[in-house]
Parts: C-alpha cells; sequence; structure tokens
C-alpha cells in the first residue's frame, strides 16, 4: 500500500476511524521499534498496537506533547538510534549524548567479560573491544552474535553502518552483522588513536604525526604531513577534519585532504580536539583554546587552574573539565569564563559525558548521575556503587557500562 506522503511532526496522532496513515506514522514506528517500544510491523498506520507504544515511549521521557517528543525523535533519528560509534559517541569527540537519560535507571542484564577497554555499537549492535578480542552482542538481550579473538586492537573500534575499523598494526575492516574480516590494511606506521569514518574513507593519524585517508581495496588515497612528530587522532564535525600538530599549529582539513585554515597556538596539545557548533576546543598545558570552526580564528584562551585533566564534554552553552584530581571545571563556551567548580567525592575514572539536562561521571566508585541548572551542577543519582567505570556507551533507551567486573546494562 503506498502511504500519504506526510512530513514527521506535521499533525499530532491519535486513534482515528478510519486510522490514520502515512509516513510519518511509519517513521514514528520505526523509531519506536529502534527504541525498542514497538515490536509489530512497520506499515504506517495509526493503529491501537502503536498508540499504545507511543504513550509508553512518552511515559518514559516524561513528557506530554507530542511536538516535543516529535522534536526528541527527529534528534535521535539525526543522530543515529542505536548508535555509539566511537568511545566518545561520535566523530566531534565532544561527549555530547542527544539522548534524554531518564530521572531512574534500572538495571536490565549483567554480563561477565573482563578486561574491557571500549565501547561502541550500531543499530542495536554492541561492539565490546577487549584486551585480546572483539565481541559483537545484541543490545536488548545480550546474546553473543559473533567474535572474533584473532585481532589485537591498540586503540577501541569505530563502529559505522558498512563496517567496524579495528586499529591494530594496521587497521582491520570488519564486517558488523556476521563478523566477517574484510580487509586487512598494512600500513607503514601503525594507526594512532580511533578512525573516523567519511562516505567509504577510513581517516586516521599514524604513531609519525600523518593524516591519511584510505578507501578498501584501493589503499591510501591521500596524505597530509603537517611536519610535527605527533599529530592528534582527528575529530570531524559535518564535512571537515580537525587536529593539531607537534608544529604547534591547529588545523583543518577537508575531506579530500586540503587545508582550510591552520592556526598557531603556544601549547602542544596531546589530546584530540572537540568541537560543537561553531567552536573548536583545544586542551594544552593547563590552558584551554577556543577558535572558530570556519576561520580558525582563536576566540579566547582561558588557564586553568591545573595541568592534568582527564575528560572534557559540551552541553547547555558550557565547556567542562575534569580533573584527574576530581574537580569539575565549568566554563562559558562563548568567552571562556569561569562559572564553577565542584569536587567530586570519589576518584574519577576518566570518563565524563553529558546533554543540556545531566552529566554522566564515571569513577573508581560507580557511575554518578548530575543534573545541570543555571545555579550548576547537582548529585540526581548514583550507579553501580564500589565498581571501577572503564567505559560507557548509550544506544537511546540503554546504558551499557563496563566495570572491572563485567558488564551492566541500564534502561
Amino acid at each position: 500500500m503506498k502511504l500519504p506522503a506526510v512530513a514527521f511532526g506535521e499533525r499530532p496522532l491519535k486513534i482515528t476511524k478510519p486510522y490514520l496513515a502515512g509516513t510519518d506514522v511509519r517513521r514514528l514506528q520505526q523509531a519506536l521499534k529502534e527504541l525498542g517500544f514497538y515490536d509489530e510491523r512497520v506499515d504506517g498506520i495509526y493503529g491501537k498496537i502503536t498508540d499504545k507504544a507511543f504513550k509508553r515511549f512518552k511515559k518514559y521521557l516524561g513528557e506530554e506533547r507530542d511536538e516535543r517528543v516529535f522534536e526528541i525523535l527527529k534528534i535521535y533519528q539525526d543522530y543515529g538510534i542505536g548508535s555509539w560509534k566511537t568511545v566518545r559517541g561520535d566523530f566531534s569527540n565532544a561527549g555530547h549524548i542527544p539522548f534524554i537519560i531518564p530521572d531512574k535507571l534500572n538495571s536490565l542484564f549483567y554480563k561477565n567479560i573482563k578486561d574491557i577497554k571500549a565501547i561502541t555499537a550500531y543499530k542495536n549492535r554492541i561492539f565490546v573491544t577487549c584486551e585480546n578480542i572483539l565481541i559483537c552482542m545484541d543490545a536488548k538481550t545480550g546474546r553473543v552474535l559473533w567474535y572474533n579473538n584473532e585481532i589485537n586492537p591498540r586503540y577501541p573500534v569505530t563502529a559505522t553502518s558498512d563496517c567496524l575499523i579495528v586499529p591494530d598494526e594496521g587497521i582491520t575492516v570488519i564486517e558488523p552483522y556476521r563478523g566477517k574480516v574484510l580487509e586487512k590494511i598494512k600500513l607503514e606506521h601503525p594507526a594512532f588513536g580511533s578512525p573516523v569514518y567519511f562516505k567509504g574513507k577510513i581517516i586516521f593519524a599514524d604513531e609519525k604525526g600523518k593524516i591519511s585517508a584510505v578507501i578498501q581495496k584501493r589503499g591510501i588515497v591521500w596524505e597530509f604531513n603537517p611536519g610535527g612528530i605527533f599529530t592528534t587522532p582527528p575529530a570531524a564535525y559535518e564535512d571537515n577534519l580537525f587536529f593539531a600538530s607537534y608544529d604547534r599549529n591547529v588545523y583543518c582539513l577537508d575531506m579530500m585532504g586540503g587545508v582550510l585554515w591552520e592556526a598557531k597556538i603556544s601549547d602542544y596539545i596531546n589530546e584530540p580536539l572537540f568541537l560543537q557548533d561553531t567552536r573548536v576546543f583545544a586542551l594544552g598545558d593547563g590552558r584551554l583554546f577556543a577558535f572558530d570552526r570556519f576561520s580558525g580564528e582563536n576566540l579566547w584562551f582561558k588557564v586553568l587552574p591545573e595541568k592534568d585533566f582527564s575528560s572534557c564534554c559540551l552541553g547547555r552553552g558550557k565547556v567542562y573539565i575534569l580533573s584527574k584530581k576530581g574537580n569539575l571545571y565549568i566554563l562559558n563556551k562563548d568567552d571562556g569564563d569561569f562559572s564553577g567548580v565542584m569536587t567530586l567525592p570519589i576518584e574519577p575514572a576518566g570518563l565524563l559525558f553529558g546533554n543540556d539536562e545531566k552529566l554522566l561521571i564515571g569513577s573508581k566508585g560507580g557511575l554518578f548521575v548530575y543534573k545541570i541548572s543555571e545555579n550548576g551542577v547537582t548529585l540526581k543519582e548514583k550507579y553501580l556503587e564500589g565498581h571501577e567505570i572503564r567505559a560507557v556507551a548509550f544506544t537511546g533507551r540503554c546504558l551499557f557500562v563496563a566495570t572491572k567486573e563485567g558488564l551492566f546494562v541500564l534502561s
């Protein structure tokens, strides 16, 4: 049956006689199915089962307004429901969670998997990177779908719609649904950090400070050598790449390897750049630099009270920077002014993620959820107390948390 074309969110959805039908209903059903609220056939007809699923999702969000729920679902779908492409969520490295974090999370299941280094996900498949094995699991049930113990990931795996990208001695490309190795790409120098993936191109920094792009079965298609002995793993935002080199420059390239701008910087940058909207941020030796994403203009820099930091994230117009001592510094994104500082009650584990409403902080003694308000941040919930948090991934409904003991799944 050909469905009427109706823009998503254009009309209220409710039970009528005859039932409403359209492409907007089909899109709603598909989103609810990916989130685990709807298990029936995606037919584009708004019947009683679809209505119940929609109401369950609104209750889960704590939101009654249909127009707001449609806005949230559009954000979810644009980002990718069930996706967590990198250890930082996506290629921007911003640690920004686009999904609503519920006020209360409950335990779904536990998997006894030791030595977890990272978690990534695509389309409700979870990819767990361990010391000498890569495990693929069903995100809803925890069932192991396949594993590969013949690879040795040196850095976390990148998960995409086309393939899994494993940085080992070279780059191993794996088919994500069956675990078949598609290609082993040999490199002159090993990759440094997790690669970016853009329209068939695998883009990475190597251990000698060079940025390269490879395509399966074709090999290297372009290289860029800034001249420094070290380059941060590239971040990507929209159609551009961003990284810093030990030649003391921050660079922006297009996806063909062409330089769009370069900006001189006084510090050596060791950590990947992180981005959001029109800003590029570089964390140096006790200083935070902000650049205009389009021109490379250095907008501001801020001297920080400490020099050793473990993680950062962006949200609600703020930059959150977590020190290894457990101090959370909050700066305004636009001008770098300090707006607050908070000390964690327990030693952090280097994990910080958030959105405009909440922060997730992994520690040596549990996972802490903080609520963000105009007055600062306040502790909301504690989960997995007594456990050392090693990695997290949030796929829209489920929060996957790796600890020293194993993998916990909360929802």
